[in-house]
């Protein structure tokens, strides 16, 4: 049920879909040594939304990155000099729930910034991506969660030469005015994975 769409607005916590999306793509990153890491934000983080789709962009997002690292993987003549890394952050800043995903590959052209979220619109080789995947992820977080998903250029930042970052930003929901989608045990809120567990 994993890509089942919602049918309901629910109230649900950022976190928890952090760490599930973290675990089914862990072992694909680990097999193109590639590292992921969940950053810690200690409370809750709850927003109204789709949390089934809301899992579909942090999919979207993470394979988009691992495309771009391995690209670059292939460009370097020395790759024992580079790790793959991506980064997802998530914290409340001015009443929203801001979820940033950053990583270290060959970052997106200036030149073609402004056309990456247009439908059907790709960089990758034939056969290779439809272009629909960041169109996609956009209307979930724009439309249909009332937020707003956008990209930035990493330069220099945390010690990341170059490479993507994209933003989410939606609004917080306290979690007293609904139940929350998800019960039970609590997700790693941080961890690396390279593998199929977080470590």
């Amino acid at each position: 049920n994993f890509f089942k769409p919602s049918k309901e607005k629910v109230v649900f916590d950022i976190k928890e879909c952090l760490g599930e999306v973290a675990s089914i793509v862990s072992s694909q990153l680990s097999n193109n040594n590639i590292t992921i890491e969940i950053h810690e934000y200690p409370d809750l983080l709850t927003v109204s939304g789709y949390p089934n789709e809301f899992k579909q962009v942090l999919v979207n997002l993470v394979n988009n990155a691992k495309d771009a690292i391995l690209d670059k993987q292939s460009e370097m003549i020395d790759e024992n000099n580079y790790e793959g890394r991506i980064d997802i952050m998530a914290c409340k800043e001015g009443g929203k729930v801001i979820i940033v995903v950053r990583d270290n590959g060959c970052g997106i052209p200036k030149e073609i910034e402004k056309r990456i979220f247009e439908p059907y619109f790709t960089t990758k080789e034939d056969g290779k991506g439809t272009g629909i995947g960041l169109y996609m992820s956009k209307v979930i977080i724009d439309n249909n969660m009332s937020g707003k998903l956008y990209y930035e250029n990493v330069e220099n930042v945390e010690n990341v030469r170059n490479g993507a970052q994209f933003r989410i930003e939606l609004k917080e929901v306290s979690q007293v005015d609904f139940p929350l989608a998800h019960k039970g045990q609590d997700i790693p809120a941080r961890g690396i994975f390279k593998g199929s567990k977080p470590t």
